[in-house]
């Protein structure tokens, strides 16, 4: 299992996952499945969110289990955590998401991004924070409240990173 940046650098650090929480079913985009294990057909057919979760670090897991309850009451999602990704190897993940819910209180759908933050420094997070703004500015002209969203959200978390003055996260 690589350890180092040099496969991780190849794709997006930005990977998309949407969970139906009623049919218990977890959608993820390319990137996604590359941290959590699955393949790029069992990412677009959905999966039992615990087959994701299993590729949470386990020192990290209940935490994040923690931070799902939470959400599904209505707190913001935002949480770091590491996996154990065959492909990637060990990858520190900043997840972020909402979740929605139905006219009786309900939780529905719960979409959300995770950006791949292993050794994220200076320059790098500049490098991000301009590709965000690029692709906000492309999914604006498209035209998709979805993907503006979570593009959105990326970019704020980005920002604080860069705030702070893009200190190594791990």
């Amino acid at each position: 299992m690589p350890n180092d940046n040099s496969e991780a650098r190849h794709i997006s650090p930005v990977g998309l996952w949407t969970w139906d929480v009623q049919r218990d079913l977890a959608f993820t985009d390319e990137v996604a499945c590359q941290y959590f294990n699955v393949t790029a057909r069992e990412g677009h057919e959905g999966r039992p969110l615990n087959r994701l979760l299993d590729a949470i670090h386990p020192e990290d897991l209940p935490r994040v289990d923690r931070s799902i309850k939470d959400a599904l009451g209505g707190t913001p999602y935002r949480v770091r955590y590491r996996v154990l990704s065959r492909q990637l190897g060990e990858r520190s993940l900043l997840a972020s998401g909402r979740c929605f819910f139905d006219p009786g209180g309900q939780p529905t759908f719960y979409p959300g991004f995770v950006i791949d933050v292993s050794g994220l420094v200076g320059t790098a997070i500049e490098r991000l924070s301009g590709q965000l703004t690029v692709s906000r500015e492309l999914a604006s002209k498209i035209g998709d409240p979805a993907i503006s969203y979570l593009l959105e959200a990326a970019q704020f978390e980005v920002d604080e990173l860069l705030s702070k003055g893009g200190s190594r996260l791990n």
